[in-house]
């Protein structure tokens, strides 16, 4: 009855014919008012689209929503050339988009807004703001050449009492290789590629009994619109195996390819695959807010700005350096020296191998002379970190690195001379886990690895006496699982980037 009313006021509704109601409740009355009112409204229905009259307004059927408001006229609120998950909110002051990358590699992804004014990158680490040097407005969308390292996110925010600028980078060019543009075309909702699910098993890894079948349901949630979720959503409505670490394997087929995919709990299905992006070069500003384009490589590079300017450049880089040799590492209970950088699971020492907590990697560097030109800027690359980073050059500290990427502009802190590293390296809990799972079981454990009773130790606040570092409720790892990969391994390395002037 409202929907009929909506209509006779000009209301537009998109919708197919329902065929029952919603509930039991009346039933089965429900459903014969609810044939009467869709006879008056959908008619015969005998197409698979269509649309008619009624009232002041139109009903519309077998059509997106997304694909009907574009033929009335109304502009995406977001588009990009890379499957990004974003939302936004609107302030009195501002258009605010949160803005992420799911995947693990680089992007320099075109994206286009329903906004205007000076698009800003505000990061949701720092706080820092950093105004985009490559976009362009017209007819109220901004589109925005953003480049997003794995895993990244971002907010991009419209203020509306923000300077515009007069230029901006257009497309960016590498040895006649076209890198991005603002002027490319963008996929649109239905334009993205359709995912089916050929298999999908959810539950612990070779226990056949608490593995359950989940293709019906995955496939369910990617109609759904939903292309990046929790592997836990699988445990909804009930969990296989609670309160212990599943996995969720996936073979698909996408644009006439297979695919395979698997992750545990904590982890998010995301099943879309981006276009990967060399990471070449990318848009930036320096100290003197000058519009500039970071060259990571040694080559061509042609620039066009929006008011059709062009800048073009051969630049030449040294060599990234590799930094080898021994490392000191520093752990709770010891000091050790390793040759060469390694996962601590490999070590032959017992208490590294099985150690969970922090450890310091310290080293002494000296900075080649080609590094020290003016116009370049020197990256540090720890390469692979399990799991976390918090790094000092020469006493100054940076943010803690916990996403994929590891890579930390160090220029400012460096000298010409010898420079200190020091990097505080946090891993998982795990392989401790798995260490104290090879003694002895505690006698008031049960056979499924739950407490049968609170051991005395635990009340009297005494270490364990079989010799365990840890106490879990539950055994969510055996002595026979794998050791996770642990520490710094590298490779790590001095990245020469020059900053280029192009405005």
């Amino acid at each position: 009855d409202k929907v009929f009313q909506l209509l006779k006021d000009g209301a537009t509704v998109i919708g197919n014919r329902p065929k029952t109601s919603f509930g039991l409740v009346d039933y089965p009355n429900n459903d014969s008012k609810l044939k009467e009112l869709a006879d008056q409204l959908w008619g015969d229905v005998s197409g698979q689209a269509g649309e008619r009259t009624v009232g002041k307004g139109q009903l519309i059927w077998g059509k997106s929503a997304e694909k009907v408001l574009r033929q009335q006229g109304v502009v995406a609120d977001f588009r990009a050339s890379q499957p990004l998950n974003q939302i936004h909110r609107r302030t009195p002051d501002a258009d605010i988009y949160f803005v992420a990358n799911p995947e693990d590699n680089f992007i320099l992804a075109q994206t286009s807004f329903r906004a205007e004014g000076k698009p800003e990158f505000w990061s949701p680490e720092t706080g820092k703001i950093t105004p985009s040097t490559a976009y362009q407005t017209h007819e109220g969308v901004t589109t925005i050449l953003l480049p997003l390292k794995p895993t990244e996110s971002v907010f991009v925010v419209f203020r509306k009492d923000a300077a515009k600028k007069t230029d901006a980078i257009a497309s960016i060019t590498y040895n006649n290789t076209l890198l991005g543009s603002i002027n490319e075309s963008l996929p649109i909702g239905k334009d993205l590629p359709i995912i089916r699910i050929v298999s999908a098993k959810y539950g612990p890894v070779g226990d056949v009994a608490r593995t359950i079948d989940v293709k019906a349901k995955l496939q369910a949630i990617i109609d759904g619109g939903s292309k990046n979720f929790p592997v836990s959503e699988m445990a909804k409505p009930v969990d296989p195996a609670y309160m212990v670490v599943k996995t969720l394997t996936i073979a698909y087929e996408m644009d006439g390819e297979t695919y395979t995919w698997q992750g545990t709990d904590p982890m998010r299905v995301n099943l879309i695959k981006s276009k990967k992006s060399p990471f070449i070069a990318e848009p930036s500003i320096n100290v003197m807010g000058t519009t500039c384009l970071n060259a990571w490589a040694s080559g061509h590079y042609d620039v066009t700005l929006v008011s059709g300017k062009k800048w073009s450049a051969d630049v030449v880089l040294p060599e990234p350096l590799e930094i080898s040799g021994p490392w000191q590492i520093q752990f709770p209970k010891k000091t050790v020296i390793f040759d060469k950088l390694i996962s601590w699971s490999e070590s032959d020492d017992e208490s590294i191998q099985y150690f969970s907590g922090t450890a310091v990697y310290s080293k002494m560097i000296k900075m080649p002379e080609t590094f020290l030109a003016a116009d370049q800027r020197i990256y540090l690359d720890l390469g692979q970190v399990d799991a976390i980073a918090e790094l000092t050059v020469n006493g100054k500290s940076f943010d803690v690195l916990w996403k994929l990427d590891k890579t930390v502009d160090i220029t400012d802190a460096l000298k010409s001379s010898e420079n200190h590293l020091e990097i505080r390296v946090t891993n998982l809990w795990p392989n401790r886990l798995i260490g104290d799972a090879k003694l002895p079981v505690e006698k008031e454990r049960q056979p499924n690895g739950t407490l049968s009773k609170w051991p005395e130790w635990v009340y009297g606040g005494q270490p364990d006496p079989s010799g365990r570092e840890t106490f879990c409720m539950w055994d969510l790892w055996s002595k026979d699982d794998t050791l996770l990969s642990s520490g710094l391994i590298g490779p790590v390395k001095l990245l020469p980037v020059k900053q280029c002037v192009v405005l």
